[in-house]
């Protein structure tokens, strides 16, 4: 079944060589620049396996017209706008771990109720991540689940192409899942 994902990241440099070799030591790249075809920074999504750390079990996108996320006091924001340098949207990853998904769950933590939870599609840990471009709008590959938009201005869904408002490729992030939901035995 393989490892699981236990982290998340993104790099970004002035250069294609700079961008990726910032990418952290043991951490996978995925090969696709997050800005291709906008000609902003080269931006590349990173991320670490491991079966004792705790897994990462959603993602989703934020998107706004200003330069601050907004805390939503859910995932763990990745502080790197994904359309750095081309203009656009300002476009920012999140996730979140089984552990602090189950602290909230525990807690019957009010945001649960707040709308971009609805963008979380939460399951079982994640096991790999992709990125597919195209000129036209890319299929889902099979297995795959598309990570998913929220707007914050106006608390609605969006198109998740991290290259909105920028031109370029179209961009989307997809995850696979574990078929196996993982449970911890330490007690």
């Amino acid at each position: 079944m393989g490892a699981f994902v236990s982290d998340v990241t993104i790099v970004d440099g002035g250069s294609d060589a700079e961008a990726r070799g910032k990418c952290p030591a043991g951490y996978t790249l995925v090969p696709v620049d997050l800005n291709k075809g906008a000609k902003g920074r080269w931006i590349y999504l990173c991320f670490a396996k491991n079966n004792d750390a705790d897994p990462v079990v959603s993602m989703a996108l934020s998107f706004s017209s200003n330069t601050s996320p907004r805390n939503m006091g859910f995932g763990s924001l990745i502080d790197v706008d994904l359309n750095k340098g081309a203009g656009g949207r300002y476009i920012y990853l999140w996730y979140i771990t089984r552990s602090r998904l189950d602290t909230l769950r525990s807690q019957n933590a009010v945001v649960f109720n707040a709308p971009w939870t609805q963008w979380y599609l939460f399951g079982n840990p994640i096991i790999d991540i992709t990125v597919k471009a195209g000129s036209s709008r890319p299929t889902t590959p099979t297995g795959y689940i598309r990570v998913e938009g929220y707007d914050v201005s106006n608390k609605t869904g969006v198109d998740p192409d991290v290259n909105q408002g920028a031109g370029g490729n179209y961009i989307y992030i997809y995850y696979k899942r574990s078929p196996a939901l993982v449970t911890n035995n330490n007690g």
